[in-house]
């Protein structure tokens, strides 16, 4: 039984279905075809690149703003700020739950350099998160008034 079906199977694939194809490809009416360097197709190619690059661009800076893809912990364990200290280190201070960390940054390595005693209080941190959006624009617009 199993060879029967093979073999129908495979006449099937390689004897009716290339008929049939050829067949329907002898009613279609012939296409005409565009010179693919005419203007039109060379300015639709260019703003499609201008389109994927603007794309791209525009992701990472809204990637940027938002602090990346932010996850259930975001709360428990965040960056609360850094510093570039050289071309590929940095410092950087991490809040994990009440503590917070001064870590160093290099390729290949990361090393607790000193824990803070005394938690430092981000400015963006202490805007209620409770409110309103209108009570938090308020709040954000005097925060960037006092710089």
């Amino acid at each position: 039984m199993p060879r029967l079906f093979t073999f129908l199977l495979s006449f099937v694939f390689f004897y009716i279905t290339p008929v049939v194809v050829f067949a329907a490809e002898q009613q279609k009416p012939p296409v005409i075809v565009a010179d693919p360097l005419s203007a039109g197709n060379i300015l639709q190619l260019l703003l499609g690149m201008v389109g994927v690059v603007v794309l791209i661009i525009g992701l990472a800076w809204v990637f940027k703003r938002m602090g990346g893809l932010n996850t259930a912990m975001g709360k428990e364990l965040r960056v609360v700020g850094g510093l570039s200290m050289g071309a590929r280190e940095r410092l950087v201070l991490v809040q994990v739950g009440e503590k917070q960390l001064l870590l160093g940054v290099a390729p290949g390595r990361i090393q607790t350099l000193y824990e803070l005693q005394k938690p430092i209080e981000n400015p963006a941190q202490s805007v209620d998160q409770s409110g309103s959006f209108a009570e938090k624009l308020a709040v954000s617009m005097k925060m960037v008034a006092k710089k």
